[in-house]
C-alpha cells in the first residue's frame, strides 16, 4: 500500500504568501504616490515687500504660507516666520484687475527637513492666468509660499492606502488560518500485484 506525497509548505500557504508580498510591495509604492502628489503640487515662492506676479495654470483652492526658507529664483533665502502685524497682502488678477479675496486659512503647519511653513490665507482661483501679490504697510522682508491645496486629495489617498492595507492583511491572515486548519489528507493507493498467480496445472 502506498501513500500520496503531501503538498509542500509553499503550495499549502500559496495565498497567504501572495497577499503578504502584495502588502509589502504596495506600502512603498503608495508612499511614493503620496509624496509625488505633494512634490508636484503647483506652488510659487516670493519675497516681500516687492510685488510678485505669478502664472497660475491650475484652478482650485490655494493657501498662502509664511516660510522660514524657500528657493527663490534659484537661491535659498531665509527669513523669520512671524508676519509683520502692519503688513497687508493683496492678490489681483491681472486680466481684469479683480481682487481675489484672501480669507484667514485654517491653522496648518508643514515641516519637512529644515523648511517650516505656517498657513496665513486661503484663496480660490477660478481662472487660469497671471496674478499679482502686492504687499503694503511694512518694509520687512519675509518669504511667502503660494501653493494649491492637496490636503483633501492626500486624505483620500491615505484612506485608500489604509483600506487596501487592512484588506490585504485580513486576507493574508484568513487564508493562513484556513491553510493551517486544513490538514492534508493522504490519498491511499490500492496495492498493485506485480505477479499474477500461476494457473493450476491439473
Amino acid at each position: 500500500m502506498q501513500q500520496a506525497t503531501q503538498p509542500s509548505l509553499a503550495s499549502r500557504y500559496k495565498w497567504p504568501l501572495i497577499f503578504a508580498v502584495i502588502l509589502l510591495v504596495s506600502q512603498p509604492l503608495q508612499l511614493w504616490l503620496v509624496l509625488s502628489q505633494y512634490s508636484s503640487a503647483p506652488a510659487h515662492a516670493m519675497v516681500t515687500p516687492a510685488a510678485t506676479t505669478i502664472d497660475v495654470q491650475d484652478t482650485g483652492q490655494y493657501t498662502l504660507w509664511i516660510s522660514n526658507q524657500e528657493s527663490v529664483n534659484g537661491q535659498l533665502v531665509k527669513f523669520p516666520t512671524d508676519m509683520p502685524s502692519t503688513m497687508a497682502v493683496k492678490l489681483v488678477r491681472d486680466a481684469d484687475q479683480a481682487e481675489i479675496p484672501l480669507l484667514p486659512a485654517m491653522q496648518k503647519t508643514v515641516t519637512f527637513g529644515n523648511t517650516k511653513r505656517e498657513s496665513l490665507y486661503a484663496a480660490t482661483i477660478s481662472q487660469a492666468g497671471k496674478y499679482t501679490f502686492a504687499f503694503t504697510g511694512s518694509s520687512e522682508a519675509r518669504v511667502l509660499y503660494f501653493s494649491r491645496d492637496f490636503v483633501m486629495k492626500m486624505l483620500l489617498m491615505a484612506s485608500c492606502t489604509v483600506c487596501s492595507s487592512v484588506f490585504l492583511f485580513v486576507a493574508m491572515v484568513v487564508t493562513a488560518v484556513i491553510a493551517l486548519a486544513k490538514k492534508p489528507t493522504a490519498a491511499v493507493v490500492a496495492p498493485i500485484d506485480e505477479f499474477t498467480p500461476a494457473e493450476k496445472i491439473d
